[in-house]
């Protein structure tokens, strides 16, 4: 699961990681990437379902990002993985 899936930031990302697994972008408004639009603080997602979450330059725009960070808790399945990346001015 990809959060932030603006073309422009998106794209290099999903291509390294489609050879892992299938790839699935969600983010709050419908780009050219996206796959699901939703909340990354309310995923449309059941419990344990994703092997890793990637956070793609999200977590320096939410208010509460430990909020996030619950939900990437609850979807991963056990020994899932969560990664991200965000801008070097954070």
């Amino acid at each position: 699961l990809g959060q932030g899936s603006k073309p422009d930031t998106y794209a290099d990302y999903r291509k390294l990681l489609e050879p892992i697994g299938p790839v699935v972008s969600l983010d709050i408004a419908l780009y050219g990437a996206t796959d699901v639009v939703g909340d990354c603080q309310r995923l449309p997602i059941r419990s344990e379902a994703i092997a890793a979450v990637f956070a793609v330059e999200v977590l320096e725009h939410l208010p509460r990002p430990w909020v996030f960070f619950h939900e990437a808790a609850r979807v991963l399945r056990p020994g899932g993985v969560l990664a991200g990346v965000a801008p070097q001015y954070c």
